[in-house]
């Protein structure tokens, strides 16, 4: 009877652990809201296209220098995606600047499901400098990483698994330790 519990204790774990294996990895599976502009400079007046990735289904403002700056433009995304012009305003001063794309996270039935991770996110720009020559502007470009890679995934799942047979074991041993008959007392014969 003893075996049969410590089989079963054990299979439980297991099994918890493998239940716990996907949660962990969809966990991590976050992608950001993304914002880019183009061109990096601008005179005052001028316009800048936006674009913006994995933003929710509310619309999105976009501000001058901070969250609560001069609103600028208001977007709809189409399919969580967005492209537009926006005209930067003739009295905004040289220098760098920088445009805030943000949401409001609740939609119309009151439900926190309108705005994407990551947001507000933002983009600098140039104000009234001239653009780098085409020549300077060209290189490679520069990877970010937006998606977890397969192997963090199973590295994540790897820790999770062996801490659950730690865990297994552990219980296990205690179970099995706990319930141990007594050893029979040694007499000597006389």
């Amino acid at each position: 009877m003893r075996r049969s519990r410590r089989r079963v204790t054990v299979c439980a774990l297991v099994a918890g652990v493998v239940a716990l294996v996907p949660a962990s990895m969809s966990s991590a599976c976050i992608f950001l809201a993304s914002f880019s502009i183009s061109p990096a400079s601008v005179q005052p007046g001028g316009s800048l296209t936006v674009d913006g990735i994995r933003f929710g289904i509310n619309p999105v403002d976009i501000r001058l220098d901070s969250p609560t700056g001069r609103l600028l433009s208001t977007v709809v995304p189409d399919g969580r995606n967005f492209h537009a012009q926006v005209t930067i305003p003739p009295d905004v001063g040289a220098g760098r600047h920088v445009l805030v794309a943000s949401q409001a996270p609740e939609t119309a039935d009151g439900r926190n499901n309108g705005s994407a991770q990551g947001v507000p996110a933002q983009a600098v720009f140039q104000v009234g400098t001239p653009a780098p020559p085409a020549a300077a502007t060209r290189g490679r470009p520069v990877q970010v990483a937006n998606r977890v890679s397969i192997g963090v995934l199973l590295l994540v799942g790897a820790a999770v698994a062996g801490v659950g047979l730690i865990v297994g074991a552990l219980t296990s041993r205690a179970v099995s330790h706990g319930r141990r008959p007594a050893a029979p007392a040694l007499t000597q014969e006389k």
